[in-house]
């Protein structure tokens, strides 16, 4: 059974992962901040941005694929993923 939906909203959240795991990897380099947070504030709100979204994107995508395989691909289930990646990127 195809899962269109839900692929589509897997390969954003997976970018926007990688997108939020660069962006950590480049402050820790031009702060030489190694290890931790050493105390900035932009390097703790970069990897607390990417931990939430590695925390709640999982779900979402089992929840979006639980919908998808029995109910099918609707229009709902694509807005609803359209919103939550817009908010992650919002809150980014």
């Amino acid at each position: 059974m195809a899962i269109p939906v839900t692929a589509a909203l897997a390969a954003f959240c997976g970018l926007l992962l990688v997108g939020l795991a660069s962006r950590v990897s480049w402050l820790r380099f031009s702060l030489k901040i190694p290890f931790g947070d050493g105390g900035n504030p932009a390097l703790m709100r970069a990897i607390r941005t990417h931990g939430n979204t590695t925390e709640h994107a999982p779900i979402f995508l089992l929840l979006a694929l639980a919908w998808e395989l029995t109910r099918g691909s609707t229009p709902l289930l694509a807005g609803v993923g359209a919103l939550f990646v817009v908010s992650r990127l919002l809150f980014a």
